[in-house]
């Protein structure tokens, strides 16, 4: 299963999600996750600052609220980040003509299913001015107890590595309950449109998958 089964150079920070410096500190956050030849999850990666929530009920030690000029406010990188983010690079014009890959895909299965897609607006604003003050970014515990682990656990299946690209962390979400999807699907996705979404991304990516990926898994 490959996105962009020839990888090019990592793209630059663009910021589509704003300010280079958040950009940054968001794919660093990823690093230990993410493929690093993985264009097309990067650039899903710079769409998702625009969605990360900002949480100050999560209070941090004595020690770091002293270290940060926002005490005890997080960005948190959620389930809803990651959608959200990869569907925003999926409807991004600077995305087509870049090769099709995951982000594409699924707009167009979207599209097909339901329809033009609207996507909620995110705080982008508010995001870097608490970024700006020192608010950290972190994971929820869904994304890196479940999908994450399970991105990890498709990689190591499909391309034996332990890095994963966009397709594994989509496949991890189309798992997620409708909670997550009814946001951008009336009726949520459920498991016939779960299993109908999961076809439509092998059948892409088996037309020209990675070297030596195991399709089939």
């Amino acid at each position: 299963m490959s996105m962009s089964n020839q990888e090019a150079p990592l793209p630059e920070a663009e910021t589509p999600a704003g300010e280079p410096r958040l950009t940054e500190a968001v794919r660093a956050a990823f690093a230990p996750h993410a493929h690093p030849k993985a264009t097309a999850l990067t650039r899903c990666i710079d769409h998702m600052g625009a969605f990360a929530k900002i949480d100050s009920s999560r209070m941090l030690s004595k020690m770091l609220q002293a270290a940060r000029g926002n005490a005890g406010v997080e960005l948190v990188i959620d389930r809803r980040t990651l959608l959200l983010g990869i569907l925003a690079t999926g409807q991004d014009p600077r995305n087509d003509g870049r090769g099709l890959n995951s982000a594409t895909w699924l707009r167009q299965w979207l599209q097909s299913a339901e329809g033009p897609i609207s996507l909620p607006p995110g705080d982008l604003a508010g995001v870097e001015r608490a970024f700006a003050g020192g608010a950290g970014i972190v994971f929820s515990e869904s994304v890196r107890g479940r999908i994450f682990a399970r991105a990890h656990s498709l990689a190591k299946a499909t391309v034996q590595r332990p890095q994963f690209d966009l397709r594994h962390l989509l496949f991890a979400l189309a798992e997620e309950d409708d909670s997550l999807w009814g946001e951008v699907m009336p009726g949520g996705l459920g498991p016939t449109r779960a299993s109908r979404l999961r076809s439509f991304l092998v059948e892409r990516i088996t037309r020209d998958p990675e070297p030596g990926e195991d399709v089939g898994v």
